[in-house]
């Protein structure tokens, strides 16, 4: 949790993700907002099991924003996340919603998916992942932070059963018809190759 005033900003991080996936967010936002971040089920801490489904995770995010007596008034969502956020929102309403990299599961590129997650844990399989989460600019633009990144990965991302079933959880998500949706949103994908990890 970052800043100090209102209003409030939660963020839900992608599948793998655990809430220092947000760290990059939070500080710029802090300044301005409460920030809340969070780990999905199973990720921060391992030990905690099932259900997963969309369902179960909104109400995680409720439970959180409740230990923290906070109220959200923006909410932002990445992949599966953004599949948390929606739901969330059906229920307890938010001002505005800005989703990234999120789709209806049956819009999901899987085969795209499968490329952002590593199949083992150790250093290499997880720096073959990087190709399908950052442009060849920003690789290129600093590779001391992709090793950075590549051992932030290892100790924070959900392992490999968590993070199958929060992807199915997103794939056999369907959220309402967008006609449905009166909440403002903004919706983000890459510029030219959208990357629709969650």
């Amino acid at each position: 949790r970052g800043g100090g005033g209102c209003p409030l900003v939660a963020l839900a991080t992608a599948a793998a993700s655990g809430a220092g996936a947000g760290g990059w967010q939070r500080g710029p936002l802090a300044g301005r907002r409460r920030v809340v971040t969070y780990d999905h089920r199973g990720t921060g801490d391992p030990d905690a099991d099932g259900p997963y489904d969309v369902d179960r995770l909104a109400a995680d995010l409720g439970a959180v924003l409740a230990a923290a007596e906070a109220e959200a008034d923006q909410m932002r969502g990445f992949g599966v996340g953004g599949a948390v956020a929606l739901r969330y929102t059906r229920e307890r309403g938010v001002r505005s919603l800005t989703l990234v990299g999120t789709a209806p599961g049956d819009a999901v590129d899987e085969a795209g998916l499968a490329r952002c997650y590593p199949g083992a844990a150790d250093a290499a399989a997880v720096r073959a992942t990087l190709p399908a989460l950052f442009s060849g600019a920003f690789r290129d633009a600093d590779p001391s932070l992709l090793l950075r990144v590549v051992d932030w990965l290892r100790a924070e991302d959900a392992p490999p059963r968590v993070l199958h079933a929060l992807v199915a959880a997103w794939l056999d998500y369907t959220p309402d018809p967008p006609a449905a949706a009166t909440t403002p949103a903004a919706l983000r994908r890459g510029p030219r190759r959208p990357r629709l990890c969650p």
